[in-house]
This record gives structure tokens, C-alpha cells and sequence, in this order.
């Protein structure tokens, strides 16, 4: 079997794509013009549809759908079917699925059902000479390796923020094709409530601004004075490890190497002190601001600007400084 083009799997939220989905469509429509071959998707869920119809916008062909109800009560379990039949339907090269909790179930399931290899933490994909070679940082991010499947083909496991989203110069309309996938649920854990945390702002890796904290704000109360910030901004607040360790703040909120990778026009490091494991998660930002006691932070070595100073004493006059342009 002749094998060729991108499927990606496409995380979608009440019928919007999430942006780890529009990073995989702009990734695969680039390797498509590179001539690796058509791209298609996979969308499942409520509003499926919907958003399947909005990846045309980033060159998805062809999508493969499924609203079945069971989704919802058993979505890594309805996904790795569709994904499944997606594959057999149209033979990919390279699967991308988002590095996200749900994405490495969804990959580890498929290479058990097809015998698929599966290469993790990617940031880059080309192919060359007809094979998918993947690019993945390791120890840190000091050292880039660039690995192949010994099939030829395989699973990546795509970082967050690794891609930036962007639109193809020419929309099409994406062919969407439903599908009826027997879905096995007999010894699958089932939701039967879904919970979300009150919060007016986006999810950190999706936030355009965000304003991190360490452990330099030496309470939870810090904290506080972060998301007061973050709010004037309109962005999200993050946090480093220390800081969820020693409880001051939940872990959906943790930037670097055992947390979120993020990619924001704007990145505010408050009592941050930048080890390697943070820098990992922050250093793609566009503009880096940091503030910090010591003039030898590491933080200062790769952010753009740097304030040397008490951040209890800047960021209150940093936001009544904003408050009063916007007055004005």
C-alpha cells in the first residue's frame, strides 16, 4: 500500500478548534506543500462538525467525523476508533496527534491497535526522501535529536506551541465524511460529570499574555498580585514548580519541563529565578520580562527586558500605570 499525507487529530471544544489543532493543520499543510500529500483530519465530539468545517481555513481537505454520544462519556476510547478507521481509510505517512494528556493516550492505544511506532515530545516533523524524520529535544532541550520510524511511518506526538497557527493563504472547504466506528466500551472508565474551574481567562498555553510566578512571591497571597496583573492584561497567570509544590497555586498553571509549554506575544517573570527546566516551557515567548532581587538571575540571561528590583514594590505601580492609560 502506497503510503502518503498527514492525519492529524484535531481537539475541538464545543465546535471550535483548540489551538494545538490549528498548530497540527498548519504544520501538515506545509508538509503538504513540501509534497508529502493530502491532508486530513479526525474530529469527534459535540460540534465535531463545526469544527471540521473551520479547519479548511488551515488547509484540512478532508475530515473524518464522529458525534456519536458515547464522545462524551468515553472520548480517549471513541477517539482511538475513529482514529483507527481514519487510518486504515486513507494510509497516512505521519499521524500528529497534540502532546496533550488526551493526545498520549489516544497514540499509545493506536500503536497497540495497528502496530504503529510512536515518537513523543516532537517540535518539528519534515520528510526526507520519503520518511518522516522528527526532530525531539532531549536532556533539557542542550541536545536536538532527529529520529524515523523503522516502518516508514509512525505516530508523532506534537509539543504544544511548538508550530505557530496560521491560516492557509487560500481556504478551502474541507470535505467532511461521518463515520459509524463500533466503539467497545464494556471495560472503559466512563465520565459521568465533567466539573471545569471557574476562570474568565484561557488556558495558559493558549493565552497571548501571561504572567508566571516563582518562588520569589514566598506565598500563595503572591500570587494574588499576579493575577490582579494578568487580569489588566487580559492574559493568564503561571506558575513555576516550586511554587506548585509548596502549594501556593494548582498545577494547570505549571510552565516548563514537567508542565506547559507556552508560546505568548508576552511572557512577565515575577521572582523567577530561570532554571533549565522553566526555560523549557517559556523560552519560544516573543518578548521576555522579567523581574527579579538578584541581579544574577538566570532569568536575565535570556529575557529581553529585565527590571532589577522588589516586585511587590514594581508590579502595583506597573498596574496603576496600565489602569490609568486605559482611563485615559
Amino acid at each position: 500500500m502506497s503510503l502518503t499525507g498527514v492525519l492529524l487529530v484535531a481537539e475541538q471544544r464545543n465546535g471550535e478548534p483548540r489551538r494545538m489543532a490549528l498548530e497540527l493543520a498548519t504544520r501538515a499543510r506545509q508538509l503538504a506543500d513540501e509534497g508529502c500529500g493530502p491532508v486530513s483530519a479526525v474530529v469527534i465530539g459535540p460540534g465535531a462538525s463545526a469544527a471540521a468545517e473551520k479547519l479548511g481555513e488551515y488547509g484540512v481537505e478532508r475530515a473524518f467525523v464522529s458525534e456519536d454520544k458515547r464522545c462524551g462519556s468515553f472520548p480517549v476510547v471513541a477517539e482511538a476508533a475513529v482514529v483507527e478507521r481514519a487510518v486504515q481509510a486513507v494510509a497516512p505517512l505521519i499521524v500528529l496527534i497534540a502532546a496533550s494528556n488526551a493526545g498520549r493516550d489516544v497514540a499509545a492505544r493506536l500503536s497497540a491497535r495497528l502496530g504503529l511506532g510512536v515518537i513523543a515530545a516532537a517540535t518539528d516533523v519534515r520528510v526526507a526522501e520519503g520518511q518522516p524524520v522528527v526532530t525531539c529535544p532531549v536532556f533539557g532541550g542542550s541536545i536536538v535529536e532527529e529520529k524515523g520510524f523503522v516502518d516508514g511511518r509512525g505516530v508523532v506526538l506534537m509539543r504544544p506551541n511548538a508550530v505557530s497557527a496560521e491560516a492557509s493563504p487560500a481556504s478551502i472547504q474541507t470535505a467532511i465524511e461521518f463515520l459509524d466506528v463500533v466503539i467497545e466500551t464494556g471495560h472503559a472508565a466512563e465520565i459521568v460529570e465533567t466539573a471545569a474551574e471557574s476562570s474568565s481567562s484561557l488556558p495558559v498555553e493558549e493565552s497571548s499574555v501571561v504572567v508566571a510566578g516563582g518562588r520569589g512571591l514566598g506565598t500563595a497571597e503572591g500570587f494574588e498580585l499576579l493575577r490582579e496583573l494578568a487580569r489588566e492584561l487580559d492574559g493568564a497567570v503561571g506558575s513555576t514548580r516550586p511554587a506548585v509544590d509548596a502549594g501556593w497555586i494548582d498545577y494547570a498553571t505549571q510552565i516548563g519541563l514537567t508542565g506547559k509549554i507556552v508560546k505568548p506575544k508576552l511572557y512577565i517573570a515575577l521572582g523567577v529565578s530561570g532554571a533549565v527546566q522553566h526555560r523549557i516551557g517559556m523560552q519560544t515567548s516573543e518578548v521576555i520580562v522579567a523581574v527579579n532581587r538578584n541581579p544574577d538571575a538566570s532569568i536575565f540571561q535570556y529575557s529581553d527586558f529585565g527590571v532589577v528590583g522588589d516586585l511587590f514594590e514594581i508590579v502595583p505601580r506597573l498596574i496603576e500605570s496600565i489602569r490609568k492609560r486605559k482611563q485615559g
